[in-house]
């Protein structure tokens, strides 16, 4: 029976790392570029759901639109990867915390909510 050695530290080969990265990079921009073209397919029905938090939809709807498109594309792309990723991490805190966060109900309370 063999037995494992626990000497070594478990690495993983380098050849992993400089695929997996790219394929994590698009993997996570696709989250973004499909929210925002998904947007862009109805902007009147987003702009109401923007404003059923309080805030202008009208206003809002096309920044929300680009910045996850564009956002998104700069990701995938590795364009001015790290401003897009620290705009997008700010817009799903401030998503989340304005449209999935009741106090009282916890995440996914604006969900329970609204039924």
């Amino acid at each position: 029976m063999a037995s494992l050695s626990t000497d070594a530290p478990a690495v993983a080969p380098a050849g992993a790392l400089a695929f997996a990265a790219p394929v994590a990079r698009v993997l996570l921009a696709a989250i973004f570029v499909l929210g925002g073209w998904n947007k862009l397919a109805d902007p009147a029905g987003t702009a109401a759901y923007i404003s059923s938090g309080g805030l202008p939809g009208g206003l809002l709807v096309w920044p929300v639109i680009l910045l996850e498109l564009v956002g998104g594309l700069l990701i995938a792309l590795g364009l001015f990867a790290r401003p897009a990723a620290l705009a997008l991490a700010a817009f799903t805190v401030a998503a989340g915390l304005l449209y999935h966060l009741v106090p009282g109900l916890g995440a996914e309370g604006f969900e329970r909510f609204s039924q």
